[in-house]
């Protein structure tokens, strides 16, 4: 198995997931043109999950049986890891921290995963993106965003 095969997996596995989720998504009592919460995600599940199966069952040149596990092994698991734990943190500390430090810090830490080792590249790349997409989605969208139990 190739590395684009173990890839249509994961996307098959995360779009199934994601379809289901997505269908457990309220609908709200204004929606009347048939556009709802959940007709992006549910789109992007039933466009990306015949992809992934198409990925899956078509013939690749040089496919082998044990080659899947030799790609498995070389992906880099420990920055996977480390940014599933980054996501896990921030999820956990929002509504403690509030949207634009709990984002800042989960920022600097992605850099740091990602081999960035640098403060001030780190900071500089961290603090402006966080209060610009604050700013878009709190000024330009109107949508609130928590500021945390510590800044209440």
């Amino acid at each position: 198995m190739t590395k684009n095969r173990i890839g249509a997996i994961l996307f098959l596995v995360l779009l199934v997931a994601y379809a289901l989720i997505a269908q457990g998504i309220p609908n709200m009592d204004f929606d009347e043109i048939g556009v709802t919460p959940s007709t992006l995600p549910l789109f992007y599940s039933y466009v990306g999950i015949p992809i992934a199966l198409l990925l899956l069952v078509l013939p690749t040149k040089g496919d082998r049986t044990a080659a899947w596990l030799r790609a498995a092994l070389k992906l880099d698991w420990k920055r996977a890891l480390g940014l599933l734990g980054l996501m896990l943190i921030y999820g956990l500390t929002i509504k403690t921290l509030g949207f634009i430090l709990s984002t800042i810090i989960f920022l600097c830490g992605g850099f740091v995963v990602m081999g960035l080792k640098q403060p001030s590249k780190i900071l500089l790349g961290a603090i402006p993106i966080t209060i610009v997409f604050w700013a878009i989605l709190t000024q330009l969208l109107g949508i609130y965003l928590d500021p945390g139990f510590l800044f209440r």
